[in-house]
């Protein structure tokens, strides 16, 4: 399905009727959206039937879209977000990464301005939240709330409203591009009532919440699990810590606009957690399937909270920006031979002077013919072609090739597409996954 459906549904709930049916519909007075960084289909899936908490709430009163996607071929944070934000596609939005080379050859940073700024200037469309600002400033003002704890995900999904907070690890305190709200200044990842500095697990270890751990996740981890360990100020960031911290710090939001009385709110909360332990552990950890276990347990109060505050009338969506790849080692050791990894200095090696630059999935060549005819000698290399090729052929929508048209944006593109081999890992790291491929498990998100 494509995510427009995703960002019409608030705007109508937002901005208010479209239609003779929707005008007998009141609007709600509270708009939630809970994105899931790295929050694959397939981790909510195996974690549902085991659901007590929110998950579980909001699963017996929703919509559930099993077959959503997003719909571009590399996703990440910020195209995920923006994706979400806008209803648009990279192509559109502009937001084709987290980072891009542009045509002076200097990266570009999706939330960084050249002074390294955060900034919005390079989304190139309105977002939801500023769209609801402008329909409902006056007498029916919109209170708005992006939380995140990262810059680009909060930023993404505010637009121009100046109402993205993300929290600082070095000062321990949320900042952003405008004030930060004097509700908001207090809370803090060093506060007690957040829990101990010892991730434990919520469950025993035989749970079948932990049914699908795969052990051999840490034979090819970034560091020494975490689990029954007391963190320091940065690997508390990965834990269900700064998830709760999160989370206190909307509920903080909510009552703060339910003492003003005034308006709708629409709220963003981007839920970074799982991309940390993601990136470092995998996506069949301890730490990824026990972060959702406590998310289950930890939204609960979020969402009574909604409940109550807005007397019964809310809607909520709850989705991610991307999916999550596995290890390669790990799926090499259970069979799948392919599995691997490729550096970016080895692929650049291999096209013999003919390649300046890679960020996948974006290559930048000197001769393009003849790196495409390199590149395709590499194993674990499908296919590499022309960005400028002609859209004559009409991708079928859902394909790979559509997800990688979707994503080219004039002057912040390379002139070469590289499509990798399911399961193959572009990385100098050699540790860990990362999600940038056109695969299922990448793409197929919870909505």
């Amino acid at each position: 399905m494509k995510l427009h459906r995703y960002n019409k549904l608030l705007l109508s709930a937002c901005i208010g009727a479209s239609s003779p049916v929707q005008c007998a519909l009141k609007p709600p007075a509270i708009t939630c959206s809970i994105i899931i960084d790295q929050g694959s289909a397939r981790i909510i899936t195996d974690c549902l039937p085991y659901s007590t908490g929110g998950l579980a709430w909001i699963a017996s009163r929703a919509t559930r879209y099993l077959e959503a996607h997003q719909p571009h071929s590399a996703p990440t944070t910020a195209p995920g977000h923006a994706t979400l934000s806008t209803g648009t596609l990279a192509r559109d939005h502009g937001i084709v990464g987290n980072s891009w080379y542009n045509t002076d050859g200097e990266m570009i940073k999706a939330e960084y301005d050249a002074e390294k700024n955060p900034t919005t200037e390079y989304l190139m469309v309105d977002t939801l939240a500023d769209q609801a600002a402008l329909a409902n400033s006056g007498h029916d003002p919109i209170t708005l709330i992006n939380l995140s704890l990262k810059s680009r995900a909060a930023l993404m999904m505010a637009g121009n409203t100046q109402t993205a907070w993300w929290y600082n690890e070095k000062k321990h305190q949320f900042t952003g591009i405008g004030p930060v709200p004097a509700w908001l200044t207090p809370i803090s990842l060093n506060e007690a009532r957040y829990g101990d500095t010892i991730w434990n697990l919520r469950y025993s270890k035989d749970s079948p919440w932990y049914r699908c751990v795969d052990p051999y996740s840490y034979t090819a981890s970034c560091e020494p699990s975490l689990i029954g360990t007391h963190c320091s100020d940065e690997e508390c960031l990965k834990t269900p810590r700064a998830q709760r911290m999160l989370i206190d710090a909307l509920r903080t939001g909510i009552q703060e606009w339910q003492t003003k009385k005034s308006g709708k709110l629409l709220a963003t909360i981007s839920l970074s957690g799982l991309d940390k332990v993601g990136h470092t552990y995998g996506p069949a950890s301890y730490e990824a399937y026990d972060l959702v276990a406590w998310l289950d347990h930890d939204l609960m109060p979020l969402l009574t909270e909604i409940e109550a505050a807005s007397n019964g009338n809310f809607c909520i969506v709850l989705t991610a920006d991307h999916g999550a790849q596995p290890i390669p080692e790990v799926t090499h050791h259970h069979g799948y031979r392919p599995a691997g990894r490729i550096t970016p200095t080895s692929i650049i090696e291999q096209g013999h002077g003919t390649i300046t630059k890679l960020q996948p999935p974006f290559l930048y060549t000197e001769n393009q013919k003849d790196a495409e005819t390199a590149l395709r000698k590499i194993p674990g290399i499908l296919v590499a072609q022309s960005t400028a090729d002609s859209d004559a052929s009409a991708p079928a929508i859902g394909s790979i090739d559509h997800g990688f048209r979707a994503l080219i944006y004039p002057d912040r593109v390379g002139d070469t597409i590289l499509t990798r081999a399911p399961y193959t890992l572009i990385s100098e790291e050699q540790c860990g996954p990362k999600h940038n491929s056109p695969f299922n498990y990448d793409t197929h998100i919870p909505l």
